[in-house]
């Protein structure tokens, strides 16, 4: 059954409205989300091309060579957060539109 929202507005402003302002909402977090950690990615990626091949970069906290930077290490698995927060954000949408 396809439900016309313009029926669901005339019938129930509030609800379509809010409904309609959080799917904007959602798909606003999931863009920049998105943008952000495809940026971060790509200097995570040039960071790892520069320093890779020296003895500094793998050091790691303890110096015992099997570790990359701790904030590098960290900003990666921020970046895994985003694309979390981006899917659930899609999967919501998704959820409210259909």
């Amino acid at each position: 059954m396809v439900v016309n929202p313009f029926v669901e507005l005339a019938r129930d402003p509030v609800a379509a409205l809010s409904v309609a302002g959080a799917v904007l909402a959602l798909l606003a977090l999931a863009l920049a989300a998105s943008w952000w950690s495809l940026r971060k990615l790509g200097r995570l990626a040039v960071r790892y091309r520069r320093n890779s091949h020296t003895d500094e970069w793998w050091s790691g906290p303890l110096g015992i060579g099997t570790l990359p930077p701790p904030e590098w290490t960290a900003t990666l698995v921020v970046v895994l957060f985003c694309w979390a927060v981006t899917l659930w954000a899609v999967g919501a949408v998704v959820y409210l539109v259909g």
